[in-house]
């Protein structure tokens, strides 16, 4: 194997690591909406206003929401994790307010 064959290698396992650890760029808004920190998913704040179909099926249009204002295509991509988790927080905190206020008002069909 010459030098040339090696650093071929040692270039595409970083691009391979650095692909895994962008699409981890969401993880900190998804754990604290729809995880909790350690707890079970079912102990979560979207859990409160949606059953777990419903709160995976939210994440995921948040998730491309956030893509697409990021000005992206996939989560992977995203260079400003900072920018990308306060837009996807924002997401979850309104979604999560119009929930709690259906849910008062009587007219969420989740609970």
């Amino acid at each position: 194997m010459t030098e040339i064959e090696k650093e071929e290698i040692v270039e595409e396992v970083l691009a391979r690591i650095d692909r895994k650890q962008n699409v981890l760029a969401l993880k900190p808004t998804f754990r604290k909406w729809f995880r909790d920190g350690d707890n079970p998913p079912y102990d979560a704040k979207m859990r409160e206003i949606m059953s777990g179909y419903e709160a995976y099926a939210i994440w995921d249009l948040i998730r491309r929401a956030t893509c697409v204002l990021c000005g992206v295509k996939y989560v992977r991509q995203i260079e400003d994790e900072e920018k990308a988790n306060r837009i996807a927080d924002t997401i979850c905190q309104t979604i999560y307010d119009l929930g709690k206020a259906n849910m008062l008002k009587g007219d969420c069909p989740w609970k």
